[in-house]
């Protein structure tokens, strides 16, 4: 027996204007995010700021005890745990999709981890999904330090400035570049 198809479906250009709109709003939504974890990110800054202003540089290890954590859905993630950090070590996470790994990050990286973590330490997050340009990984990390990546641009500007420079500014950016250790950041990341 013979079958009849039958055609479904518009012109070719209702498909593209229909993959084109389903883009647009991908990348508005990409957008948005985005837009949402840098003022995250510079919230989180002036909090680190203002703390070590307060309270100076923290230099002992970080332990937080018996806290609980909820996926932004309000799931509950982690009850109860108790988190230990060593000044000096280095950590990875290791877990399945959907155990609470970036939350943790997060929660950690916007100071909101638990009230008696410390906000005078410097945290860094680079998102997993950061999206692709052309820069290098490298200049990713370091980018990811936003304090680092605005006193660079700063310290630019005022440097272009010539004899019109605020000189008092440029030596406080100088100090601090110096404080967080600037000149080798590269080789830290």
């Amino acid at each position: 027996p013979a079958r009849t198809l039958k055609a479904v479906g518009g012109s070719k250009a209702a498909a593209t204007a229909k993959v084109k709109d389903a883009a647009d709003k991908h990348n508005t939504a990409v957008a948005g995010a985005e837009s949402k974890a840098a003022k995250s990110q510079e919230d989180s800054l002036a909090l680190f700021l203002e703390a070590r202003k307060k309270q100076g540089a923290f230099k002992g290890d970080i332990k937080v005890i018996n806290f609980d954590m909820d996926a932004p859905d309000g799931q509950p993630l982690l009850r109860g745990t108790n988190l230990q950090l060593t000044r000096g070590r280095r950590y990875g996470l290791a877990g399945r999709n959907g155990a609470g790994k970036s939350t943790l990050l997060r929660g950690i990286a916007r100071y909101d981890l638990d009230k008696s973590f410390p906000k005078n330490v410097k945290v860094l997050l680079v998102e997993q999904e950061a999206a692709g340009d052309d820069r290098v990984p490298l200049q990713t990390l370091l980018d990811g330090d936003l304090e680092l990546r605005l006193l660079r641009q700063e310290e630019k500007e005022l440097q272009a400035a010539g004899e019109a420079r605020d000189e008092v500014r440029l030596k406080a950016v100088f100090e601090r570049l110096e404080e967080i250790g600037a000149a080798d950041a590269e080789a830290r990341a």
